[in-house]
C-alpha cells in the first residue's frame, strides 16, 4: 500500500514538474513575441524583455534536470517580481526609467494570458515545495530517477 501511495506521489510531482516548465515556456514564448514591439519603444524594455524570455527557457530547463527547493522558491521570487512589475505598470505607470517612464500601460489580451500563466506557474511551485511533493532524494532529484527507471 505504502508503495502504491510513494508511486503515485512521485508522478503527481514529475506530473506538476513538467507543467511547470510548460507555463514557464509559455510565459517565455509570449515575452519573445512581444520582444520586437518593446525595442521598438526602447532598447531597455526590449533587453528587459529578452532577458527575462531567456531566463524562463532556462528555467524551464532547470526545472526538468535539476528540481529542488532553491529553484522552486527562485522561480516564485521572480515570477512574483514580474507580476508586481506588471501591476505597476498597468496602475501606476512605468518606472522612472525609459523614455515611457510614468506612463501607464494597457492591459492587453496577450498579458492577461501571461499573467494567468504566470499564477499557475507559482501553485504549481508552490504545490512542489509541499513535503509530499518533494522531488529531492538524495543526490539526484526524484525526477530525473524517474526518467532513468522509466
Amino acid at each position: 500500500m505504502k508503495s502504491t501511495l510513494e508511486n503515485r506521489s512521485r508522478s503527481m510531482t514529475t506530473q506538476v514538474t513538467y507543467l511547470a516548465a510548460t507555463l514557464s515556456l509559455v510565459d517565455g514564448i509570449i515575452h519573445l513575441w512581444v520582444l520586437q514591439e518593446h525595442f521598438e519603444e526602447w532598447w531597455g524594455y526590449g533587453a528587459f524583455f529578452l532577458v527575462l524570455a531567456i531566463f524562463e527557457g532556462l528555467y524551464a530547463v532547470a526545472l526538468l534536470n535539476r528540481p529542488g527547493r532553491l529553484l522552486f522558491i527562485l522561480g516564485m521570487v521572480v515570477r512574483i517580481s514580474v507580476m508586481i512589475l506588471y501591476l505597476v505598470t498597468r496602475t501606476a505607470g512605468v518606472p522612472p526609467i525609459g523614455p515611457h517612464a510614468g506612463h501607464v500601460e494597457e492591459v492587453a489580451l496577450v498579458d492577461l494570458i501571461a499573467m494567468t500563466a504566470n499564477i499557475a506557474l507559482i501553485v504549481a511551485l508552490t504545490g512542489l515545495l509541499l513535503p509530499w511533493h518533494s522531488p529531492e532524494r538524495g543526490s539526484k532529484s526524484q525526477l530525473v530517477k524517474d526518467r532513468v527507471n522509466s
